[in-house]
């Protein structure tokens, strides 16, 4: 059974889902923990949430990515294979929903700058990916934090369904 995808403009802190996924990008691969899994500049942890977190979901994913790469298509490579990452922790954790906003630097500029409607896909694109091979997850949630990124969403998980 194929999880349900599901694209809002909503407060991802305020919805009521098993695990939300948070990313925090260093300059550097210096402040990955060493007690955490890291795979392509990416550590990850997963953790229950204590009554001080300012979301409403049980579980927390930590994506702490390493944002130094020589290319669009090594940022590219990294950005979905941090949303793969996180989404077989969620499986293998017995989570059922998961939400999670689209990843990439926003601020980021120079040559491995990737454009929203890029970052848009490589979320589709690993969601689509997930929702078929995973067996636990029954809900993905994929928050836009503006009408512009919401509309590339939709465009690419329309383009994603196309194929």
């Amino acid at each position: 059974m194929a999880a349900k995808i599901t694209l809002i403009q909503e407060d991802i802190n305020q919805l009521q889902v098993d695990s939300i996924v948070v990313c925090s990008y260093l300059s550097s691969s210096k402040g990955h923990d060493e007690n955490r899994q890291s795979v392509d500049g990416v550590s990850i942890s997963i953790a229950e949430t204590i009554a001080s977190d300012p979301w409403l979901a049980e579980v927390v994913i930590q994506l702490n990515i390493s944002h130094v790469t020589d290319s669009a298509k090594d940022t590219s490579a990294q950005i979905h294979s941090s949303y793969c990452q996180a989404l077989h922790c969620a499986d293998g954790a017995g989570i059922r929903s998961i939400a999670f906003r689209v990843m990439g630097n926003h601020e980021s500029t120079g040559p491995c700058m990737l454009s929203a409607a890029h970052l848009c896909q490589l979320a589709i694109s690993a969601v689509s990916e997930a929702s078929i091979q995973y067996d636990n997850l029954r809900k993905i949630i994929i928050c836009a934090q503006s009408d512009a990124q919401y509309a590339c969403l939709v465009d690419a998980l329309q383009s994603e369904q196309l194929h």
